[in-house]
């Protein structure tokens, strides 16, 4: 063989060489970008379902990772929820006695798909009917209350707050027919830390407070705290659940704060509570905490009271100064009345002396007249001068 065909099998080996070489690069790229694009649909799809599972936990209890764990599994990771239908966990429609199909009180319609299913040695196709939807949110839901409502999931119903054994249990009731459906879904929920996404039965957000209060010593105010019910139970008035003082420090108010009325999952409850000042001016804080039972859960809260020492005019000295000047218009009606008093009899007495000195002159005129019609000469006048010296003696001694 020539030099020349001896390069050129050398050039050839070299190309297929780095063909091979690029092909390898472009499958195993191709390979990986495959499982990112893959793994990125199932975090999405995880995400997607993070919502409604939690919120069809709140309504029914249900676990959300094994509500999620299931969509997974029925659903083939969201790629086949049957259509048109949104039905994420194959959960099937029923024919009554009358010949009707009862799809339940929350899918809107039902659809016939094919499925397969374990006949006890195998998997066969089979065409069933199948709850429709309007969107995924209802679907869970209806997965939720599919447990809750139906007799046959209430053991697995008492495991709410354990999603293995809830997951055992559904499998146990007849839920799916593969023999390996819970340890499917355990495997599923441990693989990808779904139970991260299960609410607490009992949890609290805080949401509000009222403003650290400056106070006078003995002096009646209030205080709130606002509160989110954030797990999937109902805080019960008769299930014990209320509102605990937790560092001794109530400030007067009851250490328990009962609740008035029933909390459910995301509503908002506020906590009002009544406090009298120490009599001690400093800062005191009170701290506060949910329990149910003998458990404290939700979000520690605190207020900082300020208390002063209460003003010069603070109300006993108002009461006093009061006091004391009533007793001065009392005192200054006293004297006023008396001054009126005498003013009253000054003016009496003033009004007898004219009355008295009228009847005397009045008098005297009388007997002048009388003297001078009975009597003549002599007599006359010195019986009418003796009168008139007797009515001007009474006048000057009163005079006197």
């Amino acid at each position: 063989m020539s030099k020349v065909s001896v390069f050129a099998v050398s050039i050839l080996s070299s190309v297929k060489c780095w063909l091979l070489l690029c092909l390898i690069v472009l499958l195993v790229s191709g390979i990986t970008a495959i499982g990112i694009l893959r793994a990125q649909a199932q975090d999405d799809f995880v995400s997607q379902a993070v919502g409604p599972a939690q919120a069809s936990q709140r309504e029914t209890g249900v676990p959300a990772s094994v509500t999620i764990a299931q969509a997974i599994l029925e659903s083939e990771w969201g790629r086949k929820h049957i259509g048109e239908a949104n039905n994420y966990f194959g959960i099937k429609a029923t024919v009554r006695a009358d010949g009707t199909v009862d799809y339940g009180r929350i899918a809107i319609d039902w659809v016939w798909a094919w499925t397969k299913e374990w006949d006890g040695s195998k998997y066969v196709d089979v065409k069933a009917r199948f709850r429709k939807y309007r969107n995924m949110t209802d679907s869970f839901r209806d997965h939720g209350y599919f447990f809750l409502e139906n007799p046959r999931y209430a053991e697995a119903m008492r495991h709410i707050d354990d999603p293995d054994e809830f997951a055992r249990q559904i499998a146990k009731a007849g839920y799916a027919t593969s023999p390996t459906y819970a340890d499917d879904l355990i495997r599923f929920m441990s693989d990808l830390d779904l139970y991260q996404y299960d609410l607490k039965r009992d949890d609290a957000q805080f949401v509000n407070q009222s403003a650290y209060p400056t106070v006078q010593a003995g002096q009646s105010f209030q205080i709130y705290f606002e509160v989110k019910n954030a797990g999937f139970g109902t805080w019960r008035r008769d299930e014990n659940y209320y509102l605990a003082n937790i560092n001794n420090t109530p400030l007067g108010a009851n250490p328990r704060q009962e609740l008035d009325s029933d909390v459910p999952p995301q509503a908002i409850k506020r906590w009002t509570i009544s406090m009298i000042a120490p009599s001690t001016p400093d800062v005191y804080r009170t701290q506060w905490m949910l329990k149910h039972g003998d458990e404290t859960f939700g979000p520690n809260m605190f207020i900082d009271v300020t208390v002063v020492t209460a003003p010069e005019d603070d109300w006993r000295r108002i009461i006093e100064r009061i006091r004391q000047a009533l007793e001065r218009l009392l005192e200054d009606l006293r004297r006023r009345l008396e001054e009126i008093m005498k003013d009253w009899q000054r003016r009496m007495e003033q009004e007898m002396e004219k009355a008295i000195q009228r009847f005397l002159e009045n008098l005297a005129r009388e007997l002048e007249r009388a003297i001078q019609e009975t009597c003549s000469g002599p007599a006359a006048l010195l019986v009418g001068t003796c009168a008139l010296a007797f009515a001007k003696s009474r006048q000057s001694g009163r005079k006197r």
